[in-house]
């Protein structure tokens, strides 16, 4: 799993609020975690935002998207990937309707 997240501080406090200190500090080097009950972590890059092109190319080579952006819920239909929605609600409707999606919360 590749997760490009925010710099926003709050954002990264969250995060670390629900991963341990040295897990947290282990994923955000890349490092491999020693661990057996973090292993399933070793899958799991943390990394920062990444461009618009980038952030495409990832898209388009994955094998699905768990997103809480409008944006790139749109973009992902548009690649016909399936796709996850992690927010209570969506603007997008249409995008919903286009694909018999549901939104899980």
């Amino acid at each position: 799993m590749i997760f490009p997240f925010h710099l926003n501080p709050n954002i990264k406090q969250s995060i670390r609020k629900e991963i341990p200190e040295y897990v947290y500090n282990q994923i955000m080097n890349g490092k491999k975690i020693k661990i057996n009950k973090y292993i399933y972590l070793n899958r799991f890059l943390m990394i920062s935002p990444l461009d618009y092109i980038d952030l495409v190319h990832l898209q388009s080579k994955c094998y699905f998207i768990m997103t809480d952006s409008g944006g790139i819920q749109e973009e992902g239909v548009s690649m016909g990937k399936p796709i996850l929605i992690l927010r209570k609600t969506t603007e997008r409707q249409k995008d919903l309707r286009l694909l018999n999606l549901v939104v899980l919360y």
